[in-house]
């Protein structure tokens, strides 16, 4: 069994944004891992410092579960990715195609302590500054309250996450009641999980967003979860700083491609807008400063598990 990949599912329209997440970290050397591009479509030839691109067989389940416009089946698709890979790979580091290398301690992240956990991640943004946010898919089903994770990064320790049946409890789980998967994906890994999981300091999926733009500098994410409408390879919005679609522009002239309006030298974002962003800042600072000062490190961690 080798020891790490990094696993990336889409269709052939996020394919480009996948081989982003690969040219960048071939750019961060000494992760020492495979990068796996896994869709239930054939992607053709595999990208630049991609390893492989992988076929999925998409089970019937899937086919009958929740979609949007927005967030279509290929949102499922790392679930049978993932227990795939768990039998080729000791640890299986998810991440969506809207992520941003920011870092370069990845290879610390892939050999963290999980403490029998089968599966990592950092709470979602919207109980890191409200922890007592009701979940709705946890009251659907009358669920007690419980901690809520992002799905856009998931660390997976194979052996774990074989011998406690995750795959099957997913399965169960959409038999049962795939009507209250709200969030998709991460519904269904949330009720899979629920209260048994190791939570990630922010910096592994720093969800960003107007309520923590003017912290993102300062708490220097490792890798940066661009989860809204607007993403680096978007035209200028004042949304996003420069400085990731620049970088999204170097990746498309490395392929040779035409750079387009990515990286158009746009005006200062509108002063309304911003000034919309610094209140919520401020509005939310203690309660992100409480929500921050649990991580003493990058590499500290905290287990949810059912008494």
């Amino acid at each position: 069994m080798s020891r790490h990949c990094v696993v990336l599912t889409c269709d052939r329209a996020y394919l480009k944004p996948a081989w982003f997440i690969a040219w960048q970290l071939s750019q961060r050397p000494g992760a020492d891992a495979d990068v796996v591009v896994c869709s239930g479509e054939d992607l053709g030839p595999k990208g630049p410092t991609v390893t492989t691109h992988r076929q999925i067989s998409v089970p019937e389940f899937i086919r009958h579960l929740p979609t949007n416009e927005r967030l279509r089946e290929f949102a499922y698709w790392r679930v049978p990715a993932i227990e795939q890979l768990a039998h080729e790979y000791e640890r299986v580091l998810y991440l969506d195609t809207d992520v941003f290398i920011n870092g370069s301690a990845l290879a610390s992240l892939l050999t963290i302590d999980m403490k029998s956990h089968a599966l990592a991640a950092v709470l979602d943004v919207h109980q890191t500054v409200r922890p007592g946010r009701r979940v709705a898919e946890f009251s659907a089903l009358g669920l007690p309250h419980g901690s809520y994770f992002n799905s856009g990064v998931l660390l997976i320790d194979s052996k774990a996450w074989l011998a406690q049946g995750a795959y099957q409890r997913m399965m169960d789980l959409c038999d049962r009641h795939g009507h209250v998967l709200h969030r998709h994906d991460q519904s269904l890994l949330n009720l899979a999980f629920k209260d048994d999981w190791l939570e990630l300091s922010p910096v592994w999926n720093w969800q960003y967003s107007y309520r923590n733009a003017f912290l993102t500098e300062w708490v220097s994410p490792q890798l940066i979860h661009f989860s809204g409408v607007r993403k680096p390879w978007h035209p200028p919005s004042g949304t996003i700083p420069r400085r990731y679609r620049e970088r999204y522009a170097d990746f498309l002239r490395s392929l040779g491609e035409p750079v387009g309006d990515v990286a158009q030298v746009d005006e200062a974002p509108e002063l309304a807008q911003q000034g919309k962003a610094l209140l919520k800042c401020l509005w939310y600072f203690r309660a992100w400063s409480r929500y921050l000062s649990r991580f003493d490190t990058a590499l500290t961690t905290v287990s949810h598990r059912r008494a």
